[in-house]
């Protein structure tokens, strides 16, 4: 794969993500790490533990790094797109585990949908590294599912699916009718009970 593992005792000794009492702040990853987004955090850690060993790929990288570098107003963009966009990973985790909720859903539509729109900035930049143009294509291609989230969930969906209230107006008609009967049988309850009200008096 291009990557060096290394085993945990040495990982430890070199306190590369944590130091040897256990504690985050002092080892490397802590003092390097100028991460925006938690998935980037985790893919430096992983990048950390494992390094590359092939040159070709290092200077693939180092040739992305400087591309960034070198436009300051890029970076900045590409580092407030990447900061606004939901932890996809940990949304898709949830989901696969069978844990996940009609908000991991939402977080995918919108981590998607951005990873889209930075793909579409990026490929307007001129002379990008080869590597980047390597990654671009799977920020995209997702439109179908993400077009089909939009119509099927509400904008900001519950975290509880057990309560109903995701599935946006309109998606399905079966549902969109019990809504409706269900909405009217309380209008025409609430219209009862105001007329008996008014015959007794009670």
């Amino acid at each position: 794969t291009g990557h060096m593992a290394i085993d945990p005792a040495t990982r430890d000794s070199l306190e590369i993500c944590r130091t040897q009492t256990g504690s985050m702040a002092g080892g490397l990853l802590a003092c390097i790490d100028r991460c925006v987004a938690a998935p980037g955090r985790r893919l430096l850690a992983a990048d950390l533990s494992a390094p590359l060993t092939r040159t070709q790929a290092i200077e693939a990288r180092l040739a992305l790094v400087q591309w960034l570098h070198e436009a300051p107003i890029r970076r900045a963009r590409v580092r407030e797109a990447l900061k606004a966009m939901p932890d996809i990973g940990r949304a898709l985790g949830r989901l696969v585990a069978g844990r996940g909720s009609p908000r991991d859903l939402a977080l995918l539509r919108d981590g998607l949908t951005a990873s889209a729109v930075l793909k579409a900035e990026l490929e307007a930049q001129p002379d990008r590294p080869d590597l980047l143009a390597s990654l671009l294509p799977e920020l995209g291609g997702h439109a179908a599912m993400t077009d089909r989230l939009a119509v099927a969930l509400v904008d900001s969906p519950p975290l509880d699916a057990s309560k109903g209230g995701y599935i946006a107006e309109g998606y399905d008609a079966a549902l969109d009718s019990l809504r409706s009967a269900s909405q009217d049988g309380r209008r025409a309850i609430a219209a009862l009970e105001a007329r008996y009200r008014e015959l007794t008096g009670v």
